[in-house]
């Protein structure tokens, strides 16, 4: 488990307490053994565990990184679980009811995960320097205006990369200079703190029929600012890509807005669905250099790498072809 799921394990153990032992039963599943007898498992929303038995009886447990009190007594109502990394945990499921808004989350990862090079709005600046050749320089302002970032958030992005010593910084007179020193090496220690789950997902039960001819046919659904990711996005890149499978993100502010997308397309949720609508995890920064390729847009190559290198089925491998693509242009330019 990567970034905000590992805060909200952290959360949940300190709200579960004496009465039960967590643990993690399988890639977002957790698991909670009661003192008292039984087990109950959660299933972290957005996330595709590999034992869909076990997930037949998860209850969706949300995780939400900043919520308001309306919000929270709204998930009340409707009897959802949710972890609210400001400090809130609501675990409702047959056996267990535990609602508390004292849980004190841990303050040191928690500003971690804030002031991170990979957050959203920071990771501009990485996404930036991924596209610079080796050897290539930025200042930085240059960087930051490069980026679309303020130079506050440039500033702590290239703090965050220098402590991880993926980036080098040199001072010339008044001015610091940046350099990226290995693009394997951003790329490996992104996928360290970011999964593909960490998106959002709903898994509908769309007619996909082949799934080739289904991409063509997806500008025609009325969908809103869309890009194709994993397979479907790689089969765009690399030409044996398999594509059995299609997951797209799709630009909605919220859990409603794709709840409401879903209802307006028709397509009935099912786990077995072939169709994965996405909400970005990174909703701001990845839009940025998206591409269209044969006429469907398509997440950033450095987006598909990330998403593709912890999945399960051949990802890092299909990851590791598109960077030997991405390093090819450098050796050309």
């Amino acid at each position: 488990m990567k970034g905000l799921a590992e805060e909200a394990l952290g959360l949940i153990s300190e709200a579960v307490g004496p009465i039960g032992e967590v643990s993690v039963s399988a890639p977002g599943l957790i698991r909670i053994e009661l003192k008292s007898g039984g087990t109950v498992e959660f299933r972290l929303t957005g996330r595709a565990p590999e034992t869909p038995s076990k997930a037949e009886n998860a209850v969706e447990l949300r995780i939400l990184n900043r919520v308001t009190r309306s919000e929270m007594e709204d998930l009340r109502s409707r009897e959802q679980s949710f972890v609210a990394l400001t400090g809130a945990v609501r675990l409702q499921a047959p056996g267990i009811l535990i609602d508390r808004t004292d849980v004190r989350p841990a303050s040191r990862a928690f500003r971690s995960v804030r002031r991170s090079a990979f957050s959203d709005k920071a990771s501009l600046i990485p996404r930036t320097l991924f596209y610079q050749s080796p050897g290539g320089t930025f200042s930085l302002s240059g960087l930051a205006e490069a980026a679309g970032a303020s130079p506050s958030v440039a500033s702590y992005a290239v703090r965050d990369l220098a402590r991880r010593q993926l980036v080098e910084t040199t001072k010339l007179g008044r001015e610091l200079k940046i350099r990226l020193t290995d693009h394997r090496a951003l790329l490996e220690g992104w996928a360290r703190e970011y999964d593909w789950q960490d998106n959002v997902a709903v898994t509908v039960q769309a007619p996909v029929g082949s799934p080739e001819r289904f991409l063509r046919r997806l500008p025609t659904f009325g969908l809103p600012r869309f890009a194709l990711t994993l397979y479907a996005g790689a089969s765009l890149f690399l030409p044996h890509s398999p594509l059995e499978q299609v997951h797209l993100y799709v630009d909605v502010a919220d859990d409603h807005g794709l709840s409401a997308l879903v209802r307006n397309l028709g397509w009935p949720q099912a786990e077995d669905g072939r169709v994965h609508l996405l909400r970005p995890h990174y909703r701001q920064s990845l839009w940025e250099k998206t591409e269209a390729r044969d006429g469907l847009p398509v997440a950033s190559d450095l987006q598909l790498m990330l998403d593709l290198w912890n999945h399960p089925m051949r990802g890092r491998e299909q990851a590791e072809l598109i960077l030997e693509k991405h390093l090819l242009r450098f050796e050309v330019a």
